[in-house]
């Protein structure tokens, strides 16, 4: 991505202009287009600052104010929502967001969507049940008899997971 040119580079290009010298001859001593020096000499004259403009989109944010109160509300509420399903809820509220939107939001907030350290999973009955006959035979496995299977190696090579 292009970057601004320096505030120091624009004052010497500045300079030049007001001290006589052509657009053309300013561009070509500096290694600037003969249009950004035209831009650099309106900038001068006009008395605005040679100091670069603001980059990329300028986009205002869509939650604010009284959406971006109920978003808060509904986290503080309930803070394992999914973006869908808070943008869907938000616009059962009359708040029609998309769920893009709403996460570019969350971002903006600082808000993090990380798995827990314990899956949620683990506290259903049938799951619960499993992990506890494992715990109780794990004993019983050998280490030296155990392979590991890299599954994205056979997935690299077009072989499905064993």
């Amino acid at each position: 991505m292009a970057r601004p040119l320096s505030l120091d580079l624009r004052q010497r290009v500045a300079d030049a202009l007001a001290g006589g010298m052509t657009v053309r001859a300013a561009a070509l001593r500096f290694g600037i287009s003969a249009a950004t020096a035209v831009r650099i000499g309106q900038l001068d004259r006009s008395g605005r600052g040679l100091a670069p403009a603001k980059m990329g989109g300028h986009v205002k944010p869509m939650l604010r104010g009284a959406a971006a109160d109920e978003v808060h509300r509904r986290l503080a509420a309930k803070p394992d929502w999914t973006v869908r399903a808070l943008a869907a809820d938000l616009k059962a509220a009359g708040i029609d967001v998309s769920h893009d939107t709403v996460w570019r939001f969350l971002r903006r907030e600082g808000k993090t969507f990380k798995k827990t350290l314990i899956a949620s999973e683990q506290d259903r009955p049938k799951v619960a049940r499993f992990r506890s006959r494992w715990k109780a035979h794990q004993h019983r496995l050998d280490p030296r008899r155990l392979v590991f299977v890299d599954e994205s190696v056979l997935q690299r090579h077009g072989r499905s997971s064993v």
